[in-house]
């Protein structure tokens, strides 16, 4: 997480990937937002990409 200055107020900038390691799926998000905000950018981040990724993909061996 690296804060950016552009302008009046910093901006941080999230990239989040789920992926296999077979390359059959890839999904790849970004968010921005408010250093302060990072904890809830990051729950949004990360729900979003659960929501949109095979449920198998998390499991631990899967």
């Amino acid at each position: 997480m690296i804060p950016v200055v552009a302008g009046d107020a910093p901006k941080l900038h999230l990239t989040g990937l789920v992926a296999r390691e077979d390359g059959s799926f890839l999904l790849k998000r970004s968010v921005s937002g408010a250093p302060e905000d990072a904890a809830r950018l990051g729950r949004e981040l990360g729900c979003s990409l659960r929501k949109d990724s095979p449920a198998d993909i998390f499991e631990e061996n899967a």
